[in-house]
C-alpha cells in the first residue's frame, strides 16, 4: 500500500465511522505532515495493509496523542552514515524543523514528530452523535457499512395517521403487486432447484447407461476377437468410445449441478435484495411525503 492509497483509506475509514469532512481532513492532514520525512520506498518497505489502517483508527478514538506513533512507529528513518546533524541550541524545545531545501524548490513544511504532536480530545466529543457514542463498525463489513448508509440516508420518520389510512385504504391495490413480486422470486428459487435436480438425475443416469453399454461393448468385442478379429477389435473400440463419453457428458452435468447452476442463486439473492431495497426506499419516501402533509 503507498502513501496516497493509506491516506484514502484512512479518511474514508474515519468518514465511515461517523466523522464529519472537516475533522477527517485535520486527521489525513496531521497523517501527511507525520509521515513526511518517511520517502515512499521506506513506507513501501513497511508494509502496511488495511488492518494497520484499521488498527490506527481504533488508536485515534482510544488514545489520539500516541496514535501514529504506536501504530506507524517512528515518523523519522534511523539514523545512518549520513545522517542530518542534530537540531542547532537555540532551537526551543519540541521545535523541530526540515532541512532547509534545495535551490528551487519549495520549503517542505515542518516536520511534525510523535514527541512534539499535540491532539485536541475535546475533538473525540465530535464523534458522538447526541449524548450517545455511535456504534463502533468494521472497515471491512460491507453489511455494517450499508447499514450505516442507510441510517443515515433514511432518518427515523413517524407515519401519520394519513399515511397509514390511505395504506389500507389501498392494500387492494399495491397489496397482490407486492405478494406477486415474491412470488416470482419463489419461483425462480424453485425453477434454479429443478435445474440441478435435472442435472444430477441426468448425470446418475449418463453414468450409468454409458457404462453399461461400453462394458457390453468391450466384453462383447473380446468374444468376438476370439473368433473374427476385427470385428472384435471394433467392438472393443466402439466400447471404449462409449466409456470416454459417458466420463466427458457426465463431468458435464456433474458440474452443472454442483458449480454453474448454484450461481444462479446468488444471483436471484441479489437481484431479490434490489429489489427490495427499492421497495423499501418507495415505502419511506411515501411515508415521510405524508409527515409533511
Amino acid at each position: 500500500m503507498d502513501k496516497s492509497s493509506f491516506y484514502d483509506r484512512l479518511g474514508s475509514g474515519l468518514a465511515e465511522l461517523g466523522c464529519d469532512d472537516e475533522l477527517c481532513r485535520e486527521w489525513v492532514e496531521a497523517a501527511k505532515e507525520y509521515l513526511y520525512p518517511v520517502s515512499d520506498s521506506d513506507f513501501n518497505k513497511r508494509g502496511y495493509v488495511q488492518k494497520d489502517v484499521t488498527h490506527l483508527i481504533d488508536r485515534i478514538v482510544e488514545s489520539p496523542e500516541t496514535a501514529f506513533e504506536e501504530v506507524l512507529g517512528p515518523s523519522v528513518a534511523p539514523a545512518g552514515p549520513e545522517a542530518a546533524p542534530a537540531p542547532a541550541e537555540d532551537v526551543a524545545l519540541g521545535d523541530v524543523f526540515a532541512p532547509d531545501p534545495a535551490p528551487g524548490q519549495d520549503a517542505p513544511p515542518p516536520v511534525i514528530s510523535a514527541d512534539t504532536m499535540v491532539f485536541d480530545t475535546g475533538d473525540l466529543n465530535r464523534l458522538q452523535i447526541g449524548d450517545e457514542p455511535i456504534k463502533r463498525i468494521d472497515p471491512d463489513d460491507d453489511r455494517q457499512i450499508r447499514d450505516l448508509k442507510q441510517s443515515r440516508e433514511r432518518p427515523n420518520v413517524k407515519g401519520t395517521p394519513l399515511f397509514y389510512a390511505l395504506m389500507i385504504v389501498t392494500a387492494p391495490l399495491w397489496g397482490p403487486l407486492y405478494l406477486a413480486v415474491w412470488v416470482l422470486f419463489g419461483a425462480a428459487y424453485a425453477g434454479v432447484s429443478l435445474l440441478i435436480a435435472a442435472a444430477a438425475l441426468s448425470m446418475v443416469i449418463v453414468v450409468a447407461l454409458g457404462t453399461a453399454l461400453a462394458l457390453d461393448g468391450i466384453i462383447y468385442g473380446v468374444i468376438q476377437a476370439i473368433k473374427v478379429l476385427p470385428i472384435g477389435l471394433f467392438e472393443i473400440g466402439l466400447g471404449i468410445s462409449l466409456a470416454g463419453g459417458t466420463l466427458l457428458f457426465a463431468i458435464i452435468f456433474y458440474n452443472l449441478a454442483i458449480r454453474w447452476l448454484p450461481r444462479l442463486y446468488k444471483y436471484v439473492t441479489r437481484f431479490a435484495k434490489f429489489v427490495a431495497s427499492r421497495l423499501s426506499k418507495l415505502y419511506y419516501v411515501a411515508k415521510k411525503g405524508s409527515a409533511k402533509l
